[in-house]
């Protein structure tokens, strides 16, 4: 139920903005802990980290103008693969913020990464996001394709960093691997 609230708290926020922000910049998210995001040991769960990073990231794609551009395409952003470091826990009724920046991209996949920082500004967590964007025909656009289509005015991006790419790279074996008959 929090995140169906945290949701729509995100689309009254972001239902009136006129103006996109550039896909580089660092985009910032505050929350508080609630006591529905705890577990068993009295600090925020872990696939809270991952629900709230999903926040995050719609409402980077909404402020960037990245949202709209999909759906008019008749495009779906999909996550393909996340994951965390959890460095210090946040409890109940701790204030935090989510800093979501855009890494770059590589062929079909988008790479952002999440810090999770408390009001002090301690890292409390990082995860990472890599999706892709699917055509209702079930194309993969690649990211450069989804910029020149949608008419964004983007610097081109850096090579990935190692991390980054290598998850890329178990992606791609993991898809290979799942084509082939048993």
């Amino acid at each position: 139920m929090t995140l169906i609230i945290r949701l729509m708290v995100l689309y009254i926020r972001t239902a009136f903005l006129k103006t996109a922000m550039d896909i580089h910049n660092k985009h910032i998210m505050t929350f508080r802990v609630w006591i529905t995001d705890h577990d068993m040991f009295q600090h925020m769960t872990n696939s809270r980290y991952f629900s709230i990073t999903d926040i995050a990231l719609m409402n980077w794609m909404i402020a960037t103008g990245l949202w709209r551009g999909l759906r008019k395409q008749d495009w779906t952003p999909m996550v393909v693969f996340k994951d965390g470091s959890y460095l210090r826990s946040l409890r109940f009724p701790e204030r935090y913020r989510v800093e979501t920046r855009l890494v770059g991209w590589s062929g079909n996949y988008i790479v952002w990464r999440h810090e999770f920082r408390n009001r002090k500004n301690v890292l409390a967590a990082i995860t990472n996001t890599v999706g892709r964007v699917v055509a209702a025909d079930g194309v993969h656009p690649s990211a450069d394709d989804v910029i020149a289509r949608l008419k964004m005015k983007v610097a081109p991006t850096l090579p990935l960093p190692e991390l980054y790419q290598a998850r890329i790279d178990q992606l791609e074996a993991e898809r290979a691997v799942s084509k082939k008959p048993v």
